[in-house]
């Protein structure tokens, strides 16, 4: 969010890119934050008869362009909205499972449960797809702030407080994406008091934390997944393999401030083709001053983490199934406009 508020301190072609971007996935993720919330509080429904269905929310893709960036933060904000309507959707049919149960409809608590458990694992698949392309979205993030005209850009002493900036605004308006019911404020001045007393100096210093948070954000959306994936495995998908020894101890040397030692530990990795690798060794090389050289590390790992083209990447989505159908409800199946409760 800090990234929003400091990209008003530049001319408009050069942060309506990173504006917009920026103003996608807050809105996506604070999305995701209402049904992870919506997990927690878990009251009992009464609309029992009622079958339950994710209700997808309206994001047309395309609206910022088609180069890398702006086909990431698509990709990321489909699967990231997909995975929400799922575990909503799960959320919601597990209360009304605790509805039927209260008012003595056993013949309808089983199958609410039934529901509940298919959607929680498209919910689970959906998390797979979106830990992917968060991963891709913060790579390819990284690479297009990295040596740019923002990296070196300082921090603003005072850093706006409120509403997303308006072309930040009619980015996100573009898209279709219904965002009137989410808090989209920021620059709170908790969170402005945590970027001015990170330490950190200039722009591309926190675009670069951010694209560390976004992947952390990823690893654990992979947890949610378990393994599952709703897409087949694509080409741009970072190679597995099990997490080396040496990359290990690479991490503990970050943490410990020892860059030389996690340098030397990430090398071989990288020339492995470790898109972890590369990307550490281009965050080393940014805390060390070396702009060229820590684009050059990200750049590597942006290319070997590429989004599918958008067309291709549409047609694979349009062609999933929902999954298997449960038998017929005895009631009503919500509608995709039905109103949040």
């Amino acid at each position: 969010m800090g990234v929003l508020s400091i990209g008003l301190a530049f001319n408009p072609p050069v942060v309506a890119l990173p504006l917009a971007v920026g103003a996608i996935s807050i809105a996506v993720l604070r999305r995701k934050q209402n049904a992870v919330e919506r997990i927690l509080a878990d009251p009992p429904r009464f609309d029992y008869e009622t079958s339950t269905r994710a209700r997808r929310r309206r994001y047309i893709s395309g609206t910022l362009g088609d180069d890398r960036l702006a086909v990431a933060i698509d990709q990321a904000a489909l699967t990231t909205l997909r995975a929400a309507a799922y575990l909503e959707a799960s959320v919601r049919a597990d209360e009304r499972s605790q509805g039927a149960r209260i008012a003595g409809r056993a013949d309808l608590v089983d199958w609410h449960l039934e529901e509940a458990h298919a959607l929680l694992e498209e919910g689970r698949k959906w998390s797979g797809e979106m830990a992917v392309a968060l991963n891709v979205l913060a790579i390819t993030w990284a690479a297009f702030v990295v040596d740019s005209e923002l990296d070196a850009a300082p921090l603003p002493t005072d850093i706006p407080e409120g509403a997303l900036p308006p072309q930040a605004l009619e980015g996100l308006a573009r898209t279709d994406l219904v965002f009137t019911d989410l808090d989209l404020a920021i620059g709170r001045p908790e969170e402005i008091r945590a970027v001015l007393m990170s330490g950190r100096s200039t722009v591309g210093d926190i675009a670069l934390a951010s694209a560390v948070t976004t992947r952390a954000l990823a690893r654990s959306g992979e947890k949610v997944a378990v393994g599952k994936r709703a897409l087949p495995r694509r080409a741009f998908e970072e190679r597995r393999s099990p997490i080396a020894r040496g990359h290990r101890l690479a991490l503990q040397a970050q943490e410990r401030g020892d860059l030389d030692e996690a340098q030397r530990l990430l090398l071989p990795a990288a020339e492995q083709g470790s898109v972890d690798a590369l990307f550490d060794l281009g965050a080393i090389a940014h805390a060390r001053g070396d702009r060229s050289r820590a684009r050059e590390w990200l750049e590597r790992a942006a290319e070997m983490s590429i989004p599918l083209p958008s067309m291709e990447y549409m047609k694979a989505i349009d062609q999933m199934p929902d999954g298997d159908p449960l038998p017929p409800p005895p009631g009503e199946i919500e509608g995709p406009d039905d109103e949040e409760r």
